[in-house]
Order: C-alpha cells, then sequence, then structure tokens
C-alpha cells in the first residue's frame, strides 16, 4: 500500500519538473496512470497506523496537485483562446464572402 502511495508520490513530482514543457498529451498520459494508480489505491484497506504513516506523501501529492492543475488551467484558457480566435476568424470570412452589398453597391471586391 506505501508503494502505491510512493508510486504517486514519484509520478507527480516527475510531472511537475517538467511542468513548464508539458504539453496535453503528456498531461493526459499523467491521468492515466494516476487514474490506475488509484484505483489500486481504492482496492486497499487501510488501518489508520497507516494512513499515519503516508499523511506526508499524502500531502506531498495535495501540494504537487496545485501545481498540476494550475497547468492544467493554463492549457485550457490557451485552448479556449485559440478557439474563440478560430471562431472569430470564421465568422469575419462568412460575413465576407456572404455578399451583404447591394447589387447597385458602387465598390468592387479585388481579392475574389
Amino acid at each position: 500500500m506505501e508503494a502505491i502511495i510512493e508510486s504517486l508520490n514519484q509520478l507527480s513530482s516527475s510531472i511537475v519538473d517538467q511542468i513548464n514543457s508539458c504539453d496535453v498529451e503528456l498531461l493526459e498520459a499523467y491521468m492515466d496512470q494516476r487514474n490506475l494508480l488509484f484505483d489500486e489505491l481504492k482496492a486497499c484497506s487501510w488501518s489508520p497506523e497507516q494512513v499515519e504513516a503516508v499523511r506526508p506523501q499524502i500531502e506531498n501529492i495535495r501540494q504537487l496537485d496545485k501545481v498540476i492543475i494550475g497547468r492544467m488551467t493554463q492549457l485550457l484558457e490557451e485552448a479556449d483562446h485559440e478557439l474563440k480566435k478560430f471562431n472569430k476568424a470564421k465568422l469575419s470570412k462568412v460575413a465576407y464572402e456572404s455578399g451583404g452589398y447591394g447589387e447597385d453597391s458602387l465598390f468592387f471586391d479585388t481579392k475574389r
């Protein structure tokens, strides 16, 4: 049981060490591995003494999780910004190509 906590701690530490260069795919792989370890933890039964023995490691994991969640939030905001930029460009293109000008318009479109 302690080995699972240690593995989780090492996994979290390794992702935090490379957090600034971390991309979505790496974080997704981390979450998959983390979920497997949590599934193993759920299957274990813990005595109060065992819980107290690993409490410092659990607190360390919680602190590392804050850093990881911060990076995930940053990537989410970047993706949201890029998506909004893409949708704005798409909307501008549709408005430009819709031919919203009257037939008796004196302006000529040289781009088409």
